[in-house]
């Protein structure tokens, strides 16, 4: 799933429960709800041939879809007044698993324990395709619909 849908729909449940902690947790229940759910990722043929976080399709993808869900964290941000911190604590739970990524990435290690980065890895098994990347974008459209509405809602 790409970061840009997690960050969205954490966006999304930080406006809906309005109190920072639960927002939090429950930001990192959707993200693996999300991940459960066959979505886009590479195919099982390039993720045999290495390390994804060395596959230059991945990285092409991970590289935009990082700034496209930091911008979609401005973005809600930014809307959700009155209820920033909410939507941010939701925002950060729902991104956080996929820290390990970047971490990997940049300093060559997770930031999580190895138990956690496998259960990541686990829930997706065999929910990664190539060929879902229009979804992925038909649910960050949706998403950042639900967002903008939520957001620009009265504050309760």
């Amino acid at each position: 799933m790409l970061v840009t849908n997690h960050v969205l729909a954490g966006a999304a449940i930080g406006a809906l429960v309005k109190r920072p902690v639960p927002a939090l947790a429950l930001g990192v229940v959707s993200h693996v709800a999300m991940d459960v759910i066959p979505h886009w990722g590479l195919s099982h043929e390039d993720r045999q041939n290495g390390d994804p976080m060395r596959n230059p399709k991945f990285l092409r993808v991970a590289y935009r879809d990082g700034f496209a869900g930091l911008a979609a964290m401005g973005a809600a941000f930014g809307l959700a007044r009155g209820r920033r911190m909410p939507v941010l604590a939701g925002m950060v739970g729902a991104a956080l698993l996929d820290l390990d990524k970047p971490g990997k990435h940049f300093v060559g290690q997770s930031p999580f324990p190895a138990r956690v980065d496998r259960f990541h890895a686990e829930i997706q098994i065999g929910r990664e395709h190539a060929h879902k990347m229009g979804q992925e974008l038909a649910v960050a459209a949706g998403l950042a619909a639900l967002v903008a509405g939520l957001c620009w809602a009265r504050p309760a």
